[in-house]
């Protein structure tokens, strides 16, 4: 057997159709130096069934969760399991583009990197369109300089089109968060010193659903504000004092209506820092129709970001 390079772990949930069109993908790499990781939450055996059948050609060492563990859980079950020098994650929603996806990320393994991304395109699932996502190369070093930006706009995309060291994987998707995990993990990563590399071609098709879970939980202050508040927690409020930073938590509790402290304390209670405080007052004092201006909204964000106090 030729040695084990790359892990594809993949953490799945029922879809076994989806997971299938996945696999086939793989099978479709002219790269073959993987293993595939399989680890299943589903609670019968129709994926497992399936990739027994349909795929007794491929490396896949498959693991069944009893109980099933749950999204991120489950990912860091099969990232964990991983025997491969780099791990890359795809889930089942997701694919290979082309036969050469997985040899073009190999490609720029030598180059010192341990955290590699490609472009992606999405594919929305019911109309079949298709829509490309190319990261800004512009935006690497302020990136780099403060990953806190990812919050406003996470530039990099879902775990999939990501390819990861395994001198990282102490490095966790946190089940703290369901909206933002993969924007946390990034930072993580990178303030762990991940050395980034990206590549400028659409390697990964990412599937698009209504019935994903980002569809059910933007812009739900149960969801988004809690999270919200432990990235300031965990990565420092001082992060407040980058206008993009700053203008993206303007933005979102524009975009909830939500203009003071007391009402996002039923959502996240805790300490919030003097500049949210600062900026809900300053939200509230604005006209809430013209607030869906996006000139007024950003000359009142700025007012508001040089009038802050400094944490």
């Amino acid at each position: 057997m030729m040695p084990v390079l790359v892990s594809i772990c993949i953490p799945c949930y029922k879809n076994a159709e989806k997971v299938k069109r996945l696999l086939e993908s793989i099978r479709a790499q002219s790269y073959t130096q993987f293993e595939i990781v399989l680890t299943d939450d589903s609670p019968d055996d129709t994926v497992k069934d399936m990739v027994l059948s349909d795929f007794a050609d491929l490396q896949i060492r498959y693991f069944k969760n009893t109980p099933s563990l749950g999204s991120p859980e489950n990912w860091n079950r099969a990232i964990a399991l991983a025997n491969g020098e780099w791990i890359k994650i795809m889930h089942h929603d997701d694919y290979f583009m082309h036969p050469q996806s997985l040899q073009r990320f190999m490609d720029h393994t030598g180059s010192g990197a341990s955290f590699i991304f490609s472009d992606y395109t999405y594919v929305y699932l019911e109309s079949g369109k298709q829509e490309a996502a190319l990261f800004p190369e512009k935006s690497l070093k302020d990136l780099l300089r403060n990953p806190m930006l990812l919050n406003a706009n996470n530039t990099i995309g879902n775990p999939s089109v990501v390819l990861v060291h395994s001198s990282l994987k102490e490095v966790c998707y946190d089940k703290r968060f369901v909206w933002k995990v993969d924007i946390e993990y990034y930072i993580h990563l990178i303030k762990k010193g991940a050395r980034l590399q990206h590549i400028s071609e659409n390697l990964i098709a990412v599937g698009m659903s209504e019935t994903q879970i980002t569809s059910s939980v933007k812009l739900n202050p149960d969801f988004e504000l809690p999270e919200a508040l432990l990235l300031l927690q965990l990565y420092g409020f001082d992060n407040l004092n980058n206008i993009v930073v700053y203008d993206a938590y303007w933005r979102m509790f524009r975009n909830m209506h939500i203009y003071d402290i007391d009402t996002v304390k039923q959502y996240a209670e805790g300490d919030w820092g003097k500049a949210i405080e600062h900026l809900l007052r300053s939200l509230k004092k604005c006209n809430p129709d013209r607030l869906k201006k996006g000139v007024y909204s950003k000359a009142k964000m700025l007012q508001s970001f040089v009038g802050r106090p400094r944490h």
